[in-house]
């Protein structure tokens, strides 16, 4: 293939997008895999959420009932394995997580100057266990994450993608203001632990 995007760690060229990178692509498959093992564990436990369940989040409760009946039915199964990063500090979110079982502890990066991703290299802000959630604001503002989300159990969630939100939400512009500012409040909040 002519004129085809190098990958950065082999000289030849590929024919597809610029971002494809055999290694990279391991290591995603190898996630997949372990990600499917992880949900197999969960699978015939896990209960999605209700629209009443949401609606208890304050993300959720201005949504009217038939959006957060959407909401639900697109929300997909994700299962980690202890010690597994569900989200890193500084990287552009996608979508939001509900946690079905397990916990999450939130770590925010104390040292600005490293890039770590560990615990190591920050402070524990909170611990999240069932009907928890965390990510919502990436459905509404294209900002890195604030913290690294990491398992301390496995962990089973229903996430949320951005793109389904975004359409879901296109109809009520009042609601998107109101929760603009309750995730603007949120953050704020968080701030003030740090």
């Amino acid at each position: 293939v002519h004129g085809g995007p190098k990958c950065p760690t082999h000289t030849m060229k590929l024919p597809t997008t610029p971002s494809f990178c055999p290694k990279k692509q391991r290591h995603k498959r190898a996630m997949d895999k372990r990600r499917e093992k992880a949900l197999g564990k969960f699978q015939k436990s896990m209960v999605r959420p209700s629209p009443d369940t949401i609606a208890s989040q304050s993300f959720f409760k201005l949504f009217p009932r038939s959006c957060l009946e959407r909401f639900v039915s697109n929300m997909r199964p994700m299962a980690f394995e202890a010690e597994e990063v569900i989200a890193h500090q500084g990287d552009l979110g996608n979508g939001m997580y509900i946690i079905d079982q397990g916990i999450v502890e939130v770590v925010v990066r104390t040292d600005k100057h490293t890039k770590s991703r560990s615990r190591d290299h920050g402070m524990m802000v909170a611990t999240l266990g069932r009907h928890d959630h965390f990510g919502e604001f990436a459905l509404l503002h294209l900002e890195p994450r604030m913290a690294t989300c990491i398992c301390s159990t496995d962990v089973a969630c229903w996430y949320l993608e951005k793109g389904t939100f975004l359409a879901e939400l296109e109809p009520y512009p009042d609601i998107k203001e109101k929760i603009q500012a309750i995730g603007i409040d949120r953050r704020r909040n968080n701030m003030i632990k740090l």
